[in-house]
């Protein structure tokens, strides 16, 4: 319904309504004002997908894709590639919207909810996200939950939203509306459909690993250092191992 301020709030707990879900375009100054006037319970978003209209407001998904995005229905239109002055990009496409290096901020708000987008998203991604804001909230985050997080869900690094600042192009994923992942290293060598990596982090076994914004990847397998099978390896050790596809360097 897009509760954005305090008189919205207000007419919704009027009728009945005990917990409002607060529109993601809100800064934590208007969340906060809303909490302090307001006898309504108040739940925020905290992570997840952003949507390039005023939340639960647009009309491209209904007139594009025969889905209406105010039903809860959205056939996300706006992670589609458009041209715009010649120039081929992902336009509409924002990044999604993470608070967990600011959580302490959100506990003072006196929100009773806080929100994670995961609409069809898989358990795995539930699991990480969950597991890494209930560390958050217990003043427990650690570097590593800030990396799983990232690595199991982003496009293009995260955004603050409007929650700060207006952030403006800063919050669009022009390349790619999907996974960016996390950086793994450079390809240096490629021999048939092996491929030689220097690597920039932990690579282990049974990794997913992608040509970035080239459409090709594949589970890691084999995996070969100093010409002996490896199930693990580490920065800057250089691995061997196949990938169909590999016809020219590229970083993964």
């Amino acid at each position: 319904m897009t509760a954005h301020n305090l008189d919205s709030v207000e007419m919704l707990y009027d009728l009945g309504v005990k917990r409002v879900v607060l529109s993601r375009e809100l800064s934590l100054e208007e969340i906060k004002h809303i909490s302090k006037n307001t006898r309504a319970e108040l739940e925020m978003f905290v992570h997840g997908a952003l949507c390039i209209s005023f939340s639960g407001q647009c009309l491209m998904s209904s007139i594009i894709g025969g889905r209406s995005g105010n039903r809860g229905r959205c056939a996300q239109p706006c992670r589609l590639e458009y041209r715009l002055n010649d120039k081929k990009a992902y336009h509409l496409s924002p990044k999604d919207l993470s608070t967990l290096e600011f959580i302490d901020k959100i506990k003072e708000l006196g929100v009773y909810s806080l929100k994670i987008e995961g609409r069809m998203k898989r358990p795995e991604y539930v699991a990480t996200v969950v597991s890494a804001y209930r560390a958050a909230i217990d003043g427990k985050l650690e570097k590593s939950h800030i990396k799983d997080v990232t690595q199991i869900f982003n496009r293009g690094g995260f955004t603050s939203a409007f929650m700060f600042s207006r952030q403006g192009s800063e919050m669009m994923s022009y390349k790619k509306p999907r996974n960016w992942g996390t950086y793994l290293g450079k390809v240096i060598n490629v021999k048939g459909d092996f491929v030689k990596v220097k690597l920039d982090a932990i690579l282990n076994e049974g990794d997913g690993v992608e040509v970035f914004d080239r459409g090709i990847g594949v589970v890691v397998s084999n995996m070969k250092k100093d010409g002996k099978v490896v199930e693990s390896a580490s920065y800057k050790e250089e691995v061997e191992f196949y990938f169909k596809g590999a016809k020219r360097r590229y970083s993964l």
